[in-house]
């Protein structure tokens, strides 16, 4: 039914033409330390995997959207102590999302729909959204890919192979193994035993202790348990709610 442009891949004649009845798709990832089995890219590989099929699905059924290139780094700084972590501080963060939502209201886009892949990144995003609806003439929205698939994910099994997100364990590296196998080390998965969560992510209660990462193993949970076939399918599941929220999101954003 509708259209899905690469925003790097077409010209500006053709952005401006789709811009006012498209809602532009922001992928934001991170460059950080993903224990001794993953590379520093996980968030960002992940999300572009999650969005590119929900904008494939979404679009299906409305349109038309404009896919941004996906942001590579992120609020980082719990991770800085080990090594390939380039971080943005949470006010950097901020400015940066604010900056790339006023650009694209500048050449007439009126919708945007942030799609989060790292954990650190959701306050700051959704603080961005809220400032750029007030003060832009935008429709702003968006969530971390788990927190719209929350349920979706859970029962599909998620939580089997440990935390959900969680960093670098049992639910990463089975996201992993299905989108990017050749990344993921044979070994270096060992890790803590997970904790569980099965409530929303955005609800529980801040708990954040100065050098936890650092005195840690840098990851959340074992991932010996992580499975390529069950993470095709937790990322299957992520497009689609994530696909739904989108043409949910484009239709009241445009009235359609």
């Amino acid at each position: 039914m509708g259209q899905a442009f690469q925003l790097g891949e077409v010209t500006r004649e053709e952005i401006a033409e789709a811009a006012p009845a498209s809602t532009l798709v922001l992928a934001l990832g991170a460059t950080e330390q993903h224990g001794g089995h993953l590379p520093v890219s996980v968030d960002t590989i992940v999300c572009e995997h999650v969005v590119a099929g929900a904008v494939r699905l979404a679009a299906a059924e409305t349109g038309p959207f404009l896919v941004a290139p996906p942001l590579p780094y992120g609020r980082s700084d719990h991770h800085l102590p080990f090594a390939g972590t380039l971080s943005l501080r949470s006010a950097t963060l901020l400015a940066v999302l604010a900056d790339l939502l006023r650009s694209a209201s500048a050449w007439g886009v009126r919708a945007v729909f942030a799609v989060n892949g790292h954990g650190g990144n959701d306050a700051p995003l959704r603080v961005a959204l809220a400032d750029a609806a007030e003060d832009l003439p935008l429709t702003a929205g968006g969530a971390s890919y788990w927190t719209i698939a929350w349920d979706a994910l859970v029962a599909v099994g998620a939580e089997a192979v440990g935390a959900l997100p969680g960093h670098a364990g049992g639910f990463e590296t089975s996201l992993m193994l299905a989108a990017r196998p050749e990344l993921v080390r044979g070994d270096g998965r060992v890790g803590p035993a997970p904790t569980r969560t099965t409530e929303d992510p955005a609800a529980r209660v801040v708990h954040a202790a100065h050098g936890a990462w650092a005195a840690g193993p840098g990851t959340s949970d074992d991932a010996s348990a992580a499975d390529a076939d069950l993470g095709a399918r937790l990322i299957e599941r992520a497009q689609q709610e994530v696909g739904r929220a989108l043409a949910d999101f484009h239709r009241r954003a445009h009235g359609v």
